[in-house]
């Protein structure tokens, strides 16, 4: 699946109608089989790391990629628990979104976070799970949502010549 085949909704859809992710990993998670979990899911967007019932971090592949592919990284993430790895990156709070927020809401709030981590994936919480929303198919929702939006205008104002009002 790519995000190009995605069915996208008509405006005033909300995130949950959205292609999400469920990939939550424990903190004690290796580095190894996080990379082999990128390697057999090539469009996984990122994994949230928990401890426990505590979101630890969200962990974006590309930030994953970065950090593992510098000198002798790979040997000392890849062989211990992942939360090493994610105590090495600066401290942030990953972006979470309520499941019900609107397209343009989320795409607000996605836009808002530090330039570095504009394009890692938002944490959707849906009340009883924590999805990933890949930057990708929200923005391809916002701009389906937006042509929608600018149909119905231009069919407005087409009515209201139509009808003289």
């Amino acid at each position: 699946m790519t995000a190009a085949d995605l069915e996208l909704p008509e405006s005033g859809a909300v995130l949950a109608d959205l292609a999400l992710w469920d990939m939550r990993i424990d903190a004690a998670t290796s580095g190894e089989e996080v990379d082999a979990l990128f390697e057999e899911t090539p469009l996984l967007p990122g994994v949230i790391v928990m401890d426990g019932e505590r979101i630890a971090a969200l962990l974006a592949r590309r930030t994953f990629y970065d950090l593992t592919n510098r000198s002798f990284s790979r040997q000392v993430f890849l062989r211990h628990p992942i939360s090493l790895l994610v105590e090495s990156l600066p401290p942030a709070e990953p972006a979470v979104v309520p499941s019900q927020l609107s397209i343009e809401a989320a795409l607000d709030a996605a836009l808002a976070r530090a330039s570095g981590h504009v394009y890692d994936p938002l944490i959707v919480d849906s009340g009883d799970a924590l999805h990933l929303l890949e930057i990708e198919v929200l923005m391809r929702a916002a701009a389906a949502a937006l042509t929608a939006a600018n149909r119905e205008k231009d069919w407005l104002l087409g009515e209201l010549q139509r009808t003289g009002t």
